[in-house]
């Protein structure tokens, strides 16, 4: 019986081939087990993603996949036609590429995953943005993955990838202001200058908290209440002033005091600043000083810093202390000054 003919082979070479699908089968299953399992142990000893990720895109591996890698090694045990051949060749280079496709596709998706949880999981636009790159990066990947899969089944790419060339360039042409827009935002994303609650200044004097990233345009909120829209190749383009990172905030500013005002008062000056900003309790006193002999007033210099920062509040401390500095000076009987011209003459005898 076991030298009876089935399609060119003998029935013990059937039988042969069926061992050997059998066996690769059960090896390929067996060590991807083991693999996985223990990569699985090292990842949660360590405190890297990358073994993490190792272990969920093999555990990923198609039951089919193996299959199929089995029976093209049992082939390989049998005198098949050169058609055979090629068939089952050209289905290993689709089943590969198919495989692939899934390792690729899991492991964008554990790194989207995994960077919205590290930075912001609540944050609406850093998920949009992340999304935008898994898409980019899964249109990427296909497209690489097809073009390999025709050109190893031997299909001729160079006039398609020309064909693709030019169209791209077309395409890159009529759209670039959006395709810039779009990397723009990426840009964004990855590098990080702002986030959605900062608080910026553009170069070009435009102010306020940032709101949405969207992938064409970045929107604020201005202090006067209206909603600025700004295309993202202008901000990543302009210099930014980003005051997220301020804790807190130096006031300086100068004071100017009549020349009629005697030296003991002005020796009480630098302290009645100091008392007044230390008795605040969201700000701490640097400095005040007499700093020269203006055209018509003596000038004090006094900086300041309020702590910690933010806009409302910072006007608001400001204030305060400025009303608190004009109390103290009506009660010691200093006058500020304001510009003014004295002409001292002598009239005709």
């Amino acid at each position: 019986m076991l030298s009876w003919y089935f399609y060119g082979n003998s029935l013990q070479d059937w039988l042969l081939a069926l061992a050997v699908a059998a066996g690769t089968y059960l090896v390929l299953a067996f060590l991807i087990r083991v693999v996985v399992g223990r990569l699985a142990r090292i990842a949660a000893q360590t405190s890297t993603q990358l073994d993490d990720a190792i272990t969920d895109v093999l555990s990923r591996t198609a039951v089919w996949f193996k299959l199929y890698l089995a029976v093209y090694a049992g082939s390989r045990a049998l005198v098949l036609p050169p058609t055979t051949l090629g068939l089952l060749r050209n289905l290993l280079v689709i089943a590969l590429a198919i495989q692939l496709g899934i390792w690729g596709n899991r492991l964008i998706s554990y790194w989207v995953v995994h960077y919205i949880r590290t930075r912001n999981g609540s944050d609406q636009t850093r998920k949009t943005m992340a999304g935008a790159v898994g898409f980019l990066g899964r249109l990427i990947l296909i497209s690489c993955l097809l073009l390999l899969t025709l050109q190893n089944m031997g299909v001729e790419i160079d006039a398609l990838l020309a064909g693709l060339g030019i169209g791209g360039v077309a395409v890159a042409l009529s759209v670039q202001n959006v395709l810039g827009d779009l990397f723009a935002s990426l840009s964004i994303m990855l590098d990080q200058p702002f986030l959605v609650g900062d608080f910026i200044i553009l170069e070009n004097g435009m102010m306020g908290t940032v709101e949405h990233v969207g992938l064409k345009t970045t929107r604020l909120r201005a202090l006067t209440g209206e909603e600025l829209i700004l295309a993202n190749t202008d901000v990543v383009g302009a210099r930014i002033q980003n005051l997220r990172q301020m804790q807190k905030r130096m006031v300086r500013f100068t004071i100017r005091v009549v020349y009629q005002t005697p030296r003991e008062k002005l020796e009480r000056i630098p302290a009645i600043i100091k008392e007044v900003v230390d008795r605040h309790p969201r700000t701490r006193f640097d400095w005040a000083c007499l700093i020269g002999f203006g055209t018509y007033a003596y000038e004090f210099d006094v900086a300041y810093w309020v702590e910690p920062y933010g806009w409302y509040p910072f006007m608001e401390t400001r204030q305060e202390i400025y009303l608190e500095i004009l109390r103290r000076f009506e009660e010691e009987g200093i006058r500020l000054a304001y510009p003014t011209q004295t002409l001292v003459g002598q009239l005709p005898s």
